[in-house]
């Protein structure tokens, strides 16, 4: 039986090969997420975007405002 408990030797051995990738916004690495998106200098994890998703979904842009790309 393997020992994975916290403190155990294989746990300790498993954080010095963890991923170095997390999310930017939750922290959570790239093993935890099913997906992890990288941007420039940040990532994003799948979950973090589906919560993004529904904010903006839920406050739609107004529409008398133009956005810098609408501009001539």
């Amino acid at each position: 039986m393997t020992d994975l408990r916290p403190g155990s030797a294989l746990a300790r051995v498993g954080r010095l090969f963890r991923s170095p990738l997390a999310c930017s916004f939750c922290g959570r690495d790239a093993h935890q997420v099913d997906r992890l998106v990288a941007g420039a200098s940040a990532h994003i994890c799948d979950d973090c975007i589906t919560k993004c998703l529904d904010v903006l979904e839920r406050h739609p842009k107004d529409k008398r405002r133009p956005n810098e790309a609408d501009r001539p």
